[in-house]
């Protein structure tokens, strides 16, 4: 059965017009029309035509979401699944579907020219996870001239709207909860620094020992390691080596890393080592011990992007707005350290 707009309003009783601007979205109808149409769509299984719909409205009701692409044989990073859900659903809510395309860490720009649908302007807007804190990563995707705002990660600079986590306060704050039980010889393990996410933790990390008067030795900070399980172990490595008695982690493909190494040298944390990780993780509730993190809600941030972007749309001038997200330390054991010297202010 070949079903269009004058087929639907047959059913309904209702104007071609009226049934067009129920679907479309560009006129307020009743609520009894909306249903009517509705009902009507599902029974025949009707579905718009696109560039019909564009040519009448200038929209295609699709939202694009980049995001940097999980690694071969790394099943570990669900946090942008958490933010595509955040964002998916708002989108849904207003009536918007989201298109979502990966690509290389690092390698945007050589991936933007395959992005067909971007090209031709066949999406309303961009939600973009960028892919290094530097301005001049944006210049290609703002040649498209559609809305974008950034999500996860800031682009120093940039007046673009953007969503993230304060991964400097997140940090700060783990470095404190290492320094509460008696430990001195914070470690610093970081990925890339090309990202802010990484950057700006370990700008929290240096705060923290700042604040607490502990100076930040070079041979306990590891920066640019890959985001890896053998990176953790060998890093971790050099650190038992330099007397290291806690550990913060940036991310927690590096932790598995560091409970690796651990395990398999029968060192015990928090007893000889105290660690905090960033990002908090389910698993982390069933390890032994169960593991002390940061935690960042990438739910929301997919949200509070989504709703970002639909402002932009609907015409606001959404220019400089930034919203920063606080986060949060999950406190459990591997953190408590030395019990005699717990709670002593660092000398």
């Amino acid at each position: 059965m070949n079903v269009s707009l004058k087929t639907i309003a047959q059913m309904t009783g209702l104007s071609v017009t009226t049934v067009s601007h129920a679907i479309n979205g560009t006129r307020a109808v009743s609520k009894r029309s909306k249903r009517l149409v509705e009902e009507a769509i599902r029974q025949t299984g009707y579905t718009p035509n696109l560039a019909a719909q564009m040519l009448k409205t200038n929209r295609s009701k699709i939202v694009a979401l980049l995001i940097p692409a999980t690694e071969p044989n790394n099943s570990t990073n669900s946090f942008f699944f958490d933010v595509l859900n955040g964002a998916r659903e708002h989108l849904a809510a207003n009536d918007y579907d989201l298109m979502i395309a990966t690509f290389p860490e690092l390698e945007l720009e050589k991936q933007l020219d395959n992005f067909q649908l971007l090209k031709k302007r066949l999406v309303d807007g961009i939600l973009l996870v960028p892919p290094t804190r530097h301005l001049k990563v944006l210049e290609k995707i703002c040649a498209f001239n559609l809305p974008l705002v950034l999500l996860d990660r800031r682009v120093e600079g940039s007046r673009l709207p953007m969503v993230y986590s304060d991964n400097v306060e997140g940090a700060c704050r783990a470095v404190h909860t290492l320094a509460e039980g008696g430990r001195e010889r914070i470690a610093f393990l970081g990925g890339n620094m090309e990202f802010s996410t990484t950057y700006d933790r370990y700008l929290g990390y240096c705060r923290g020992m700042q604040e607490l008067s502990l100076p930040t030795q070079e041979e306990l900070i590891f920066k640019n390691l890959k985001y890896s399980v053998k990176d953790g172990e060998k890093a971790t490595e050099l650190l038992m080596r330099e007397k290291a008695d806690a550990i913060f982690v940036a991310n927690n493909v590096l932790l598995l890393g560091v409970l690796s190494y651990f395990n398999a040298h029968g060192i015990q944390s928090p007893e000889d080592v105290s660690v905090v990780s960033y990002d908090d993780s389910d698993w982390m509730q069933v390890t032994n011990p169960t593991i002390t993190a940061t935690f960042q809600n990438p739910y929301r941030i997919g949200e509070e992007g989504a709703e970002l972007l639909m402002r932009t749309l609907n015409g606001e001038d959404t220019t400089g707005i930034k919203i920063v997200l606080p986060c949060e330390i999950i406190l459990r054991r591997s953190h408590l350290g030395n019990p005699d010297r717990a709670g002593e202010a660092p000398v």
